[in-house]
């Protein structure tokens, strides 16, 4: 009968110590929050809920274990090979979305969107968020400007530059240019490329004091020492005070080039005793 006791009690206590293993699925979460775990308190204090905090670490933590080996964010950025939020500095190809053509907003324009762009540019003068803005232009079309706006003009004091709509090219002008009777005689010349111009000649003729004449002529002429058909030159054929100066002008005579070529002031004079010299002046302007 003790035997059998012995044996009873022997069996009851492996039962007790084997019923202090618990499944976690039985643990009450009574008290506890998300995140924490059972940790112990020593060999003399229950177990209790808490939180697992890092223990152990001195220094600086290592990227291998998670961390970012620095003690400041420039050099941790620098250690992870990331970029600041203010003003990052890409390298290799770093890709972002395709904004639309018209987009206006902070995103990022990248060569796609300006394939996009330059595939279909807007029209001049459009209302959206794509204005024109380029250096060399060019038109297939007929260029039609407001009628209450126009093509506004410069307002410097300067000259247009060379080739220009508005160009005023610089004239070799003579003065003194000894004069045979009923001969022309360049006064003025200047070398245009090609293009539509506007020329106009003037020319001073100077007689002696004892020169008598009655027939002075200036033209603009695409022929050295050549008077031009009509609509080219003007001429004063009258009696003329002897010995007095006579200036006079031709019109504007539209000059168009297929190549650069020399334009020349022609003056020619009839006159009778003495002689006579005359002084050039050209004006041109590039019209179109």
């Amino acid at each position: 009968m003790k035997r059998l006791f012995v044996l009873a009690l022997a069996a009851f206590t492996s039962v007790a110590f084997g019923a202090t293993t618990i499944p976690p699925s039985l643990v009450s979460p009574a008290g506890s929050t998300a995140g924490q775990a059972i940790i112990s308190n020593g060999p003399s204090i229950p177990p209790a809920w808490g939180t697992v905090t890092l223990g152990g670490v001195s220094g600086t933590l290592a990227i291998a274990n998670g961390g970012t080996g620095a003690t400041s964010a420039a050099t941790a950025l620098s250690n992870l090979g990331a970029a600041p939020l203010a003003s990052p500095t890409f390298t290799g190809t770093p890709a972002a979305p395709t904004p639309g053509v018209v987009a206006n907003s902070t995103t990022l324009a990248t060569t796609a969107w300006v394939r996009l762009l330059l595939a279909s540019p807007p029209s001049w003068g459009n209302t959206t968020a794509a204005p024109i803005f380029a250096t060399t232009l060019s038109a297939t079309g007929l260029i039609t400007p407001s009628s209450t706006a126009g093509i506004k003009g410069t307002t410097t004091n300067d000259s247009a530059q060379a080739g220009s709509i508005g160009e005023f090219p610089t004239p070799t002008n003579l003065s003194a240019v000894s004069l045979t009777s009923g001969t022309a005689a360049n006064v003025s010349s200047a070398s245009l490329t090609a293009g539509d111009y506007d020329v106009e000649c003037t020319a001073n003729f100077v007689p002696a004091a004892t020169t008598t004449f009655g027939n002075i002529e200036i033209g603009v002429s695409t022929t050295s020492a050549t008077q031009p058909g009509l609509g080219g030159y003007q001429l004063i054929q009258a009696p003329l005070n002897t010995g007095v100066r006579q200036t006079i002008k031709s019109g504007a005579v539209r000059i168009l080039l297929a190549s650069t070529t020399t334009v020349y002031c022609v003056a020619t004079s009839v006159f009778g005793a003495s002689t006579m010299t005359a002084d050039g002046f050209m004006r041109v302007r590039r019209v179109r």
